[in-house]
């Protein structure tokens, strides 16, 4: 009998979680669950669903120690390119094009460093401090891949269409060509990578395009590590397997390896010298051979599970261990065991038999690295239990007893391999999977969720998880707590870096058949219109709605949140100025529809708003212009304009009513210019 072998034992109905109710319940809370539940709507709840975002992104691996901003690139990350850069064949033809603002397109096989070569082509062309953008290489239909409007005078920017090797659609070279007149127009420069496969686009788009090759891997290792302050001798560098990945691995591996030298030098506080660093971080090589050796090695299904059960939940407590090494068994249809619990090991001897051990109430491999490895392999060597795998993930999440740190961590080590693979649907699935038992309140399950779905969008999968989220907004039924989730990343993850894709998917659940996220939805967007040019996108996606064939109530609702009197009369930065013709006309039009078609008691809070604004600054006429425009041939909007102002005088305190005559007498004046007053009958209405 194996040494390793465990109890197929069944866990207690009492042990899992119970799934949410169908229906019944919408804001607040959600359901209550263990002693961590999320607040989404609730102010008096424990922690937002913001808090929460900005947490996924502090922890997320794919933006180690950052939550800004993968597309706007800080000047220390180029400062660091710098010190780390090598020079690739073909480059100096690059930086000769772009001296002056211009389109260059480079192309490069993968792993020859051809993004590298665009940022730094892009910060030595032109002169003085400008904006370093990664421009988004995805859209959706209806959504404009590229914002023309925020191209910026003397801005750098990157498009990197790399992972793109079929054809593009006429449509999109269309948009590219569009947005590199408008570069021009602007003194920009803008820097396209594309794949091999696409060489032929830069003859499509006017220019010619620059071939880069491999820089010499061995130079790029050794500018690393002297960037990070270790100093290396030529002999140091002769070992097989170092030389191995130098020659062949793409150069984010070569870094990356770097990298692992610099934290190995850290974790020994700098003793050892560099033969001993550099053996850590060649370590994972010898791990995943030792991982294939020992998986080889023992061909006992209940060994294998509890290998694996130990490596997604290294660091767990060793009932999440055993409980997962029995539902693995029980999801592939392993047969049962014969034996008697009792006459098989207790779980330290099977750990043990793994390499594996409990300390301080954990379990952990004695090697360090070595669970990665397990995990790796697995993923990697047996493709067809994928699918099991995901099911097993689902189960093994469920106890309540499960800490929500063992569940993030599974989540994320799962998230980790699938995207590995190549196979960003599975952490998709598995999220709905967590949705589905949860459709209301956003519980542990899908607080761990929200972690994958930020590795994810965080990752070079991020377009992949964007349009992922864009069907997942279409879908009006969606499962509230899934939608609210998604509302919180679009805001915290994917409005820093593509603003325009969160509005678009903010829109979309807006129209949510579940109020609780139409109010979150719609908070949201009002929350990133504090940015000027968000503003004026909402405000002209907004305005295309209010005059279609099927505005909703929440249409009203964001014109009159967007509709700020202050901030339009101030026009501070880029934020929409009441007196920009365009902007006036989009206004009007917004109004004209509030005016016709809202109750009246909202109408008279919303152009209260606006008198009052003109009441402490005279001097915001144009104000005024826009309500009289709205009114314009429609007697209906004429009539509530003149009982509103009528009613905002009379609501004032007796002695500050005659201070604000002169600006409701002012609004009723401009009205008379652009349409004949009002009749007696219609002056009456008030409601």
């Amino acid at each position: 009998m194996s040494g390793t072998e465990i109890v197929e034992a069944r866990v207690h109905e009492d042990d899992w979680i119970e799934d949410g109710p169908a229906d019944g319940q919408s804001g607040g809370i959600g359901e209550v669950w263990g002693d961590h539940n999320i607040s989404i709507t609730d102010p008096s709840g424990g922690v937002s669903i913001i808090e929460r975002v900005q947490f996924y992104v502090q922890s997320s691996t794919a933006e180690p120690g950052t939550g800004r901003s993968r597309r706007l690139v800080p000047e220390d990350i180029l400062t660091d390119l710098t010190a780390r850069f090598v020079v690739t064949p073909g480059y100096g033809d690059l930086v000769r094009r772009l001296r002056e603002p211009a389109t260059v397109v480079i192309s490069g096989e993968p792993g020859s460093g051809r993004h590298a070569a665009a940022l730094m082509v892009l910060k030595e062309s032109g002169t003085g401090a400008t904006r370093f953008r990664e421009l988004p290489d995805d859209g959706d239909v209806d959504e404009p891949v590229f914002d023309e409007d925020a191209i910026e005078s003397g801005e750098r920017l990157l498009l990197d269409l790399s992972s793109v090797t079929n054809p593009l659609p006429g449509k999109v070279l269309a948009t590219i060509r569009s947005y590199r007149a408008r570069v021009a127009e602007r003194q920009a420069y803008l820097a396209i990578v594309l794949a091999p496969e696409l060489h032929h686009v830069g003859a499509e788009l006017g220019t010619e395009v620059v071939h880069i090759s491999r820089p010499n891997g061995r130079e790029v290792f050794l500018r690393h590590l002297r960037a990070s302050g270790i100093e290396v001798d030529e002999h140091e560098l002769r070992d097989e397997k170092l030389t191995g990945h130098l020659t062949q691995d793409p150069m984010r591996h070569v870094a990356a390896l770097a990298g692992r030298v610099r934290s190995a030098r850290l974790a020994a506080g700098g003793a050892g010298g560099l033969p001993a660093w550099l053996a850590a971080a060649l370590a994972p090589d010898t791990q995943r051979d030792a991982a294939a050796r020992f998986v080889k090695d023992n061909p006992d299904g209940r060994v294998r599970a509890l290998l694996l059960a130990a490596a997604l939940f290294e660091d767990a407590a060793p009932e999440a261990v055993a409980f997962a090494a029995t539902a693995l068994l029980e999801v592939v249809g392993y047969p049962a065991h014969d034996e008697h619990r009792l006459n098989l090991p207790d779980l330290a001897e099977a750990l043990a038999g793994v390499d594996a051990s409990v300390g301080d109430g954990r379990v952990r491999f004695r090697s360090l690295g070595f669970g990665d490895a397990v995990r790796t392999h697995f993923w990697g060597m047996f493709p067809d239990l994928r699918i099991d795998l995901r099911r097993w993930l689902d189960r093994c999440v469920q106890p309540r007893w499960l800490s929500a740190d063992a569940r993030t961590a599974a989540f994320s080590r799962y998230t980790d391999q699938s995207l590995w693979l190549g196979h960003p649907e599975d952490v998709c699935a598995l999220v709905e999977l967590q949705a589905r038992r949860s459709p209301l309140g956003l519980d542990q399950r899908l607080d761990a969720a929200g972690a994958a779905l930020t590795r994810g969008l965080l990752s070079e999968h991020g377009s992949w998880f964007r349009r992922r989220i864009y069907h997942w907004a279409l879908d009006r039924g969606l499962w509230p707590s899934l939608a609210r989730l998604l509302v919180g990343l679009c805001v915290g993850v994917i409005a820093p870096g593509q603003p325009q894709q969160a509005l678009v998917r903010l829109r979309h659940f807006t129209r949510h058949q579940q109020p609780a996220v139409v109010a979150e939805a719609r908070a949201a967007l009002t929350e990133l219109a504090a940015n000027g040019l968000f503003a004026r996108h909402l405000l002209a996606r907004i305005h295309d709605d209010l005059t279609g064939d099927r505005p909703t109530e929440v249409d009203y609702d964001l014109f009159t949140d967007i509709a700020d009197p202050v901030r339009l009369s101030a026009g501070a930065g880029r934020f929409p100025h009441v007196a920009d013709p365009a902007v006036a006309t989009m206004l009007a039009a917004g109004w004209a529809a509030v005016l016709s078609d809202r109750p009246y008691d909202q109408v008279a809070v919303a152009v209260g708003r606006w008198l009052d604004a003109h009441a402490e600054q005279p001097h915001r006429d144009a104000l005024l212009a826009v309500l009289a425009a709205a009114a314009r041939k429609n007697t209906r909007a004429r009539a509530v304009l003149y009982a509103v102002s009528r009613d905002w005088i009379v609501s004032s305190p007796p002695d500050k009513r005659r201070d604000r005559l002169p600006t409701a007498a002012l609004l009723r004046q401009m009205c008379t210019r652009v349409s004949t007053p009002p009749t007696r009958a219609t002056q009456g209405v008030t409601q």
